[in-house]
């Protein structure tokens, strides 16, 4: 699937001042575009993302660094960060093996 997408920067967004906007095409084998034009990405300020979203995200990003059940400990960890002990019991779990 990468290597059917292509990045293309557009000046006319570049000169919004916009910073996390994009602009995305979807074109079909029917011949159809889809197109739909997200002018505040999800998890800015403006448009900030659930608890769920940001776990999911950082499962979804965590995984395949570190695998799945690092992973889940770092989340539990995160949910009670103000009854660490420690920064270390956290700075463990960041850890490769």
């Amino acid at each position: 699937m990468k290597q059917r997408v292509e990045l293309i920067p557009d000046e006319e967004l570049e000169r919004t001042g916009a910073r996390f906007q994009g602009l995305v095409e979807v074109s079909l084998k029917s011949g159809q575009t889809l197109r739909e034009h997200v002018s505040n990405c999800r998890g800015r300020p403006e448009n900030p993302m659930n608890p769920e979203e940001v776990e999911r995200k950082a499962a979804w990003l965590l995984e395949p660094v570190l695998g799945k059940e690092k992973s889940d400990q770092i989340i539990a960890a995160s949910r009670r960060l103000e009854s660490l002990g420690s920064a270390r019991e956290l700075a463990r779990l960041l850890t490769v093996d």
